[in-house]
């Protein structure tokens, strides 16, 4: 059953947020340590931010202030009941640095967290009856999508696979083959991954002729799924004996413990969860807010938590809100009308703007591309003022030639820049748990001075 509030009208939606937004942003005054200086710094009191519309008052928080002090935005009253202050689980967020981030959650945040999941899993068409099949990896600091992926508050029963880079003190991780022998032992009826770890295992599991006919659903998060590769998904799923199986895709951030969720497949991405999240879009050149449906920057704000809390917190993807009622489900919670765009992977390649995520679209609906990396360099690695160069290192099935005359000249056609394509071994751009994911693109170019 959907929760009531994804269906109340707007305006008692938004009077619910704003009525949870005043309770929060009083807390955030007598106990947390960021905002309490903030708010000190704009001469603002709690009771001058009482609604969504009030957000718009205080300045936005950016990842590098939360990495740079995350002990600064954990809320800190002694006072509160022991479920709002007992710490129960520690989840991490990297930046471009790569050093991970805490992100602390009380008893109160962990529950919030579980009812979110039931709306988003009852969304997305899991059942009670289902096998659920984790198969994001154990890595060495703990992921969201792991984390809630291993605890059904649905009911269903969960299979954690834990693949993942093998840990030689204690060996717990499995290998791609484990991990599909696992699958297919206990007819998993739905997969729980990322992408590119899916893509792999699959390609595996066709390997091997192994038999996932049980699978019925497939539910994605931490990389982009364009329509390309959810077709090539799909083929390998029928092929490994799968019946109509579906592919739900979500936007997942580890911040929010939370993820917009696909209300059908293909469908607009919906936040489960109005009443613990709001979300807004500002224009990134001068954070002023942006009405419904103009692309901006997605900035989140915690309505109801008491570990870490983020108001106007800039996630770094760029897209569209709606709030009105959704056409397909009813929803009137905000949901997505763009595919996101990340804020940061925009680069200039011989004067021209280049957005990676056009390239991942065209290699990704290549069937004849087993994996692929998109690389950023210098002609001459010598000369930091020698012409960039954009690279495709490709592993493909097929006669190699052919497959890289094909895709320079889609690309060329696309971005308006000639690749250089490099045939490498599959092994060479992503070993099935060697990580979480798939390293899609690296810039190899100097930092300006």
């Amino acid at each position: 059953m959907v929760a009531p509030v994804l269906t109340r009208s707007p305006e008692a939606l938004r009077a619910l947020q704003d009525d949870a937004l005043a309770q929060m942003v009083a807390l955030c005054e007598r106990g947390h340590p960021y905002y309490q200086r903030l708010l000190r710094q704009h001469r603002l009191r709690a009771s001058d931010l009482r609604t969504t519309e009030d957000l718009q008052k205080l300045p936005l928080t950016r990842k590098q202030d939360l990495m740079q002090a995350p002990e600064a935005f954990r809320l800190t009253l002694p006072e509160l009941p022991v479920a709002e202050r007992v710490l129960w689980d520690i989840a991490y967020t990297t930046g471009t640095t790569g050093q991970p981030t805490p992100v602390y959650s009380t008893t109160h945040d962990f529950y919030a967290t579980l009812e979110c999941w039931r709306r988003l899993w009852t969304i997305a068409g899991v059942r009670r009856t289902d096998i659920v099949a984790n198969l994001f990896p154990l890595t060495s600091y703990p992921s969201g999508a792991f984390l809630r992926t291993a605890i059904s508050s649905i009911g269903a029963l969960v299979l954690n696979a834990l693949p993942g880079a093998s840990y030689p003190p204690f060996p717990v991780q499995r290998s791609v083959d484990e991990v599909i022998d696992l699958v297919v032992e206990k007819e998993a009826t739905v997969l729980g991954a990322v992408p590119s770890f899916l893509r792999r295992l699959l390609m595996r599991a066709e390997e091997r002729q192994a038999d996932f006919s049980r699978v019925r659903l497939v539910c994605l998060t931490g990389e982009a799924c364009p329509p390309g590769l959810r077709e090539d998904l799909r083929a390998r799923l029928l092929r490994l004996g799968a019946r109509a199986p579906r592919i739900n895709v979500r936007l997942g951030f580890t911040e929010a413990q939370a993820a917009f969720v696909e209300c059908e497949e293909g469908g607009p991405l919906m936040n489960p969860a109005p009443d613990l999240l709001f979300f807004e879009i500002v224009d990134p050149a001068s954070g002023e807010r942006l009405p419904d449906g103009q692309p901006g920057l997605l900035v989140m704000t915690h309505l109801n938590r008491r570990g870490t809390v983020l108001l106007r917190y800039v996630l770094g993807d760029v897209t569209a809100l709606a709030r009105d009622r959704c056409p397909t489900c009813g929803f009137t919670t905000e949901r997505v009308l763009q595919p996101p765009v990340r804020v940061d992977h925009l680069t200039k390649v011989r004067g021209m703007l280049v957005n990676p995520d056009v390239i991942h679209d065209l290699l990704a609906a290549q069937p004849e591309v087993e994996e692929y990396q998109i690389v950023f360099r210098k002609e001459d690695p010598r000369d930091p003022y020698s012409r960039d160069e954009l690279v495709l290192r490709l592993a493909v099935a097929g006669e190699a030639t052919a497959v890289s005359q094909a895709v320079a000249a889609a690309v060329r056609e696309a971005v308006r820049v000639n690749p250089v394509i490099e045939i490498v071994e599959r092994a060479a751009i992503f070993v099935p748990g060697a990580g979480m994911k798939a390293r899609r693109v690296i810039d190899l170019r100097p930092k300006p001075e």
